[in-house]
């Protein structure tokens, strides 16, 4: 490369997008890094801070890639992107940087600075009318009023994104990480479940499959794996989550994707409980929790300990469950995720019913959480949690000799 440090840059940042093209990201990022590098040789000027900016905007999308959403390498490159912004005065490319700011902080779970910046990045969009950018506020707004609970309108930007999605859109894994219909499908297909509509589910499920295969992003087909996989969970079919997840398992540790690989590990080890090996299936299940956190993700952390809590019910270590759901409940107050909150109060009851006996005060504790887990899935419409909650404080009516009480509950 001798001296001539520009014509270096340049090369590298081209061979960046050449190697993004062909969704090799780990090669992208290695371009990236070594150009920016080498611009401590540059001139300290408008042009480099240009060049720098670009080769920030790129190494964002593609560490959440290789690192994980919420690796502290995104901030950096994100936050300093923002910064060159600033420097800059130009607002054009503030829009890609504002929502990499918030893939940041929702993925680690900190629902208190992701919502702001998702209302951020959709009033930004909304002011220019510009669909490119509507597209990926409608994205940041189903992604954190999911995770938030707020299903009936995480729903709504699934439709408005997907009516404003065009094919031109699949350049956006350049710049956001995936294709956002592959994302929105795969939000879909989770939403529609909760809400009690399994016809919805399986379209958008098969949609974001199909869609993740015909856009040759590994990363995005990763997406809609994952979210599919969680959907097979929730009906309760172990094979279909063993058969997704392993799929998932075998995409991510191919391509390098520790985000994926620790969440459908995770999948994986339920399915292993759910046919029995349970020892096996917990020793996996905590190491696909580790390595999610090890990604710095909070994102998800509710619904992973309430499912090693179930876990450990079938396993019979209630007092260690009864830990896991209040580690659980704890991290729900902490960071705003409560799309998971009332199974974690059925979860609750469920195991104070087996631990705290039959008298009138340990039947009232259990009425009290079961009561609760009903209250909340209303509120929020999921007719699933509301389902299973309803399930659990009917059987609790009929030992209280109520059974007319027992059938209300269950009436649709």
């Amino acid at each position: 490369e001798g001296h001539d440090y520009g014509r270096a840059v340049h090369y590298r940042q081209a061979a960046a997008a050449n190697a993004s093209r062909r969704t090799a990201t780990r090669e992208a990022v290695d371009h990236l890094q070594r150009a920016e590098a080498l611009l401590a040789h540059l001139p300290e000027d408008g042009a480099r801070l240009q060049t720098e900016l670009a080769i920030q905007m790129g190494l964002g999308p593609a560490l959440m890639s290789t690192r994980g959403y919420a690796a502290p390498e995104v901030e950096q490159a994100f936050t300093r992107a923002r910064t060159i912004c600033q420097a800059l005065g130009d607002a054009a490319p503030l829009f890609p940087v504002l929502w990499g700011i918030w893939g940041y902080h929702v993925v680690r779970g900190a629902m208190g600075l992701a919502r702001p910046l998702y209302e951020q990045c959709l009033a930004v969009a909304e002011q220019t009318g510009d669909p490119d950018l509507l597209v990926e506020g409608h994205h940041a707004g189903w992604v954190t009023r999911f995770f938030c609970g707020d299903l009936a309108a995480a729903r709504d930007h699934v439709d408005r994104g997907l009516a404003l999605y065009r094919p031109e859109h699949r350049g956006h894994v350049l710049v956001y990480g995936q294709d956002p219909a592959v994302t929105a499908h795969s939000y879909g297909a989770l939403i529609a479940w909760y809400m009690g509509d399994p016809d919805g589910a399986r379209r958008h499920g098969d949609a974001a499959l199909a869609l993740g295969h015909e856009v040759a992003h590994p990363f995005s087909l990763g997406f809609a794996l994952n979210f599919v996989t969680w959907v097979h969970y929730c009906r309760g079919d172990t094979a279909a989550t063993r058969a997704h997840a392993e799929q998932l398992i075998a995409l991510a540790t191919n391509e390098g994707f520790p985000f994926w690989l620790a969440g459908a590990t995770h999948f994986l080890a339920w399915a292993m409980v759910s046919e029995g090996d349970v020892d096996g299936g917990l020793a996996r299940m905590r190491a696909g929790q580790e390595a999610w956190r090890a990604t710095g993700a909070g994102l998800g952390l509710p619904s992973h300990i309430g499912r090693l809590a179930e876990s450990l019910v079938i396993a019979d270590q209630l007092d260690a469950a009864a830990a896991a759901v209040a580690e659980a409940q704890a991290f729900v107050a902490s960071s705003g995720q409560r799309y998971y909150e009332a199974e974690l109060h059925r979860l609750h009851g469920e195991i104070l019913w087996r631990t705290g006996g039959k008298s009138a005060k340990a039947v009232a504790d259990v009425d009290t959480a079961l009561t609760r887990a009903v209250t909340v899935a209303d509120a929020q419409g999921s007719r699933w949690l509301a389902l299973r909650a309803g399930t659990s404080l009917a059987r609790l009516r009929r030992h209280q000799k109520q059974p007319a009480a027992a059938r209300r509950i269950l009436e649709p």
